[in-house]
């Protein structure tokens, strides 16, 4: 009697002599393997101006987004900022976060926000450091945080 193991595809194989044939549309997820770790930087940070703010922005981030969507208001000249290339020269942008977009690369922490946004139905991969953000938004109760002094006029 031949034992049999599944590889890391899921198929599994019965020995030498023997394999299961799986169906070209049939994709087998061994859902008891380790996960891949995330990367932990999915930006360069050496570029990000320094952001005496920066953790208060992220507390206050954290706490709107785990209500809903949150419009960022920033500054897409900012070094460290990566938007799409017509957005780049503006003095101010918004962009909006939600875990409810579902997408599969929303990150945030003390140091930036990340995520593949769509433009005119097409993803990019923005990243936005503390350091640009001017303004918070909550659109679950509209609360507002302010941090450039020029938005208040």
């Amino acid at each position: 009697m031949s034992s049999s193991s599944k590889d890391w595809r899921g198929e599994v194989e019965m020995g030498e002599e023997q394999k299961e044939e799986v169906p070209n549309n049939v994709i087998r997820v061994n859902f008891g393997a380790a996960a891949a770790e995330p990367e932990l930087e999915p930006y360069d940070s050496s570029q990000f101006p320094d952001d005496p703010l920066a953790a208060k922005k992220y507390d206050i981030f954290s706490k709107y987004i785990d209500n809903g969507m949150v419009s960022i208001t920033l500054d897409p000249r900012t070094d460290g900022v990566v938007v799409p290339e017509h957005f780049a020269r503006r003095p101010e942008l918004v962009l909006n976060f939600s875990h409810r977009f579902y997408i599969e690369d929303f990150t945030y922490d003390q140091r930036a926000v990340c995520a593949s946004l769509s433009f005119s139905g097409r993803p990019f991969y923005c990243v936005v450091p503390w350091g640009a953000v001017k303004m918070l938004l909550s659109h679950h109760d509209n609360s507002v945080a302010v941090f450039d002094a020029d938005m208040l006029f």
